[in-house]
């Protein structure tokens, strides 16, 4: 994009969040139900007229397998205790991102369902068919 090599692109906000607030960039929608508080003006895609919901970025933290539960137990209290910390909240929102935790099986389901939509993507590419 900066390049002028493509015209557009789809990428998470806290990787482009610098060239957008430096003028460089310009976003034209947001994935998810809700405009970002990063990106006020922004509107969603369903706001801007677009029938897609995106593509909604996150991140996680794996454990081994077999991690004994009260060490499990134990992550989860500490990361739930970072991520409602004010300043790693202020960093996420400063980037466009929304911080939250979810248990072990609410990851599980959404691994499942992230994989079965992505698998209808590379089902109709190109790729795929040759």
């Amino acid at each position: 994009m900066l390049s002028n090599t493509v015209d557009f692109q789809i990428a998470s906000p806290a990787g482009v969040m610098g060239n957008v607030k430096g003028g460089k960039m310009r976003v034209l929608a947001v994935s998810g139900d809700k405009r970002l508080p990063a990106l006020p003006d922004a509107p969603t895609f369903a706001e801007a007229g677009v029938r897609w919901n995106g593509v909604i970025n996150w991140t996680g933290l794996w454990a081994p397998k077999g991690t004994p539960a009260p060490v499990l137990q134990k992550l989860q209290a500490e990361i739930a205790r970072a991520v409602a910390s004010p300043d790693l909240q202020a960093f996420a929102a400063n980037m466009g991102a929304e911080p939250r935790q979810i248990g072990g099986a609410d990851m599980a389901k959404m691994l499942k369902d992230s994989t079965e939509s992505w698998g209808k993507v590379v089902a109709n590419t190109a790729f795929e068919k040759q």
